[in-house]
């Protein structure tokens, strides 16, 4: 069984991890649901158990109705490109790299030019020569696995989102990869955090239908 939440929802109460579980009921009733760790263990917590499908989807809806939109989407896509540059950190190294050797190689061409050619000078043109093209092969490389992101294609690969089944696991499990990064649930209300600047939404369930979230749980043997 698959928990699509897992490291990723939290306990709005005392901030542990919710992780999930199942359990069987008197009647043989399978339950799945997500439980707060601090509850589960210490019994420190008071924070209520949530159903695993009804928490899933709710959080797939929320995601697709508060980020998936244009005036939203934009913003998002210029913090994706933001992240992916500053993420990709070997790659201007490696660019700096080859205009550094590539000047030293001019100075020496220009030393030769004026005459100065001794067989250290021979040796070192050599060496230069050899670095850049190591250099040019390693930022092929590097380009190969972490292709430029234009505005374009992340615009493009984040509309497919748009109108995903939010009933599909698989659907809701490619949505948290890409979008989500925590999920904080009170008994009152739940705070998603996506992955953009001020990318955070707070939801408190006074306002929709949320009796099919909480208490999925097999009964207590008292």
């Amino acid at each position: 069984m698959d928990y699509l939440l897992t490291t990723k929802i939290f306990c709005g109460l005392c901030g542990s991890y919710m992780i999930g579980e199942s359990g069987t009921g008197r009647h043989g009733t399978l339950y799945h649901y997500y439980k707060c760790t601090k509850a589960k263990r210490g019994k420190t917590c008071k924070k209520k158990t949530v159903k695993k499908y009804a928490i899933e989807k709710f959080v797939a809806v929320c995601i697709q109705n508060f980020f998936l939109h244009d005036d939203v989407i934009d913003k998002l896509t210029d913090d994706l490109i933001d992240f992916h540059r500053r993420e990709s950190a070997v790659l201007p190294l490696l660019k700096k790299q080859l205009a550094d050797t590539e000047k030293a190689i001019d100075n020496i061409l220009n030393a030769i030019q004026q005459g100065i050619f001794t067989s250290s000078t021979k040796g070192r043109l050599e060496a230069l020569e050899a670095q850049k093209e190591d250099l040019e092969i390693r930022i092929i490389q590097e380009q190969m696995v972490r292709p430029l992101m234009t505005k374009e294609f992340t615009t493009f690969w984040i509309r497919q989102f748009i109108d995903g089944d939010v009933n599909d696991s698989a659907y809701q499990q490619r949505m948290f990869d890409a979008f989500l990064n925590a999920v904080y649930l009170h008994d009152s209300k739940i705070v998603i955090v996506c992955n953009c600047k001020d990318g955070t939404e707070t939801i408190t369930f006074d306002e929709i239908q949320c009796s099919d979230l909480f208490g999925d749980a097999p009964p207590s043997k008292s």
